[in-house]
């Protein structure tokens, strides 16, 4: 097999990971109803969304019956990983949450704008 055949032995499986982490990550809406922080619900949804889209399409995949090698698992889990961060990482890249140049270099905290020097 191919690598690529290999990466879609396990995409079936990144994609349950992906849809279960787009349920987990509802739970921060929990805290923006309780605070009525209705300005960045918008902006807070899109990680969810992304995280339901990526997992629904990559489920969709068919598995095949034999097993990838170790060695593809690993590079499997490793794009998990940067995916998550990048997909986490989204609602902070909102204009209404944070600046995309302090989005990088510092943190913001909801609603605040920090000056940058």
């Amino acid at each position: 097999m191919k690598r690529i055949e290999h990466l879609s032995a396990i995409a079936h499986d990144i994609g349950l990971v992906f849809q279960f982490l787009g349920v987990a990550s509802l739970l921060p809406f929990v805290v923006l109803v309780i605070f009525q922080e209705w300005d960045i619900i918008i902006p807070m949804a899109s990680a969810p969304a992304t995280f339901f889209i990526l997992g629904y399409l990559l489920s969709l995949t068919p598995r095949p019956d034999d097993s990838p090698p170790l060695s593809v698992t690993l590079v499997a889990v490793a794009l998990s990983w940067s995916a998550i961060a990048l997909v986490g990482h989204s609602p902070s890249l909102s204009d209404s949450i944070c600046p995309i140049q302090t989005a990088f270099l510092r943190r913001c905290p909801a609603g605040q704008v920090p000056a940058l020097p």
